[in-house]
């Protein structure tokens, strides 16, 4: 999503720039050419605006494992699975998400912490080793979840 955020900046920010300077040389008393130049200062604030708003929730994303839970926070929605309702955590296998934890609902869906992924590791502080040569392995935020859930299973959370 940054990525795409950026290249639409990048891509898109020249051309409006362009376009600004084109509807400045117009005449300024014509309406028209105010309109234009309303119209590209607005698009370049929207743009600089979704900019922001993608890199500030994605510095923000989180995976939380509480006696009451796990919550995992992304870019767009946060979503929050109370133990009850979790059948398993494992470490996804799927290519473009390999090492995520994964939490396998009751009822069949699944929740997957992209922050948890094994090309974040570095991110969070860990090393790129602890998810293993296949990059299957459990690393600490499944380790961590799948302990908590072990002991909800046990009864320790009450």
């Amino acid at each position: 999503m940054l990525v795409l955020s950026l290249v639409w900046t990048f891509s898109a920010g020249p051309a409006v720039m362009v376009w600004v300077v084109a509807a400045s040389a117009m005449d300024a008393s014509r309406p028209s050419s105010r309109i234009i130049g309303l119209c590209a200062a607005a698009l370049i604030l929207a743009l600089l605006a979704s900019f922001l708003f993608v890199i500030i929730r994605g510095t923000s994303s989180a995976f939380v494992v509480s006696t009451s839970g796990v919550t995992v926070r992304g870019i767009f929605r946060t979503v929050y699975v109370p133990w009850h309702e979790v059948a398993v955590v494992q470490v996804d296998p799927r290519h473009t998400h390999r090492g995520q934890a994964l939490v396998l609902r009751h009822d069949g869906t699944r929740v997957g912490a992209p922050v948890t992924a094994a090309r974040y590791a570095m991110r969070r502080g860990e090393s790129t080793f602890d998810h293993g040569p296949q990059l299957l392995d459990a690393a600490i935020p499944v380790r961590a979840a799948i302990d908590a859930h072990q002991r909800y299973l046990r009864g320790e959370f009450s």
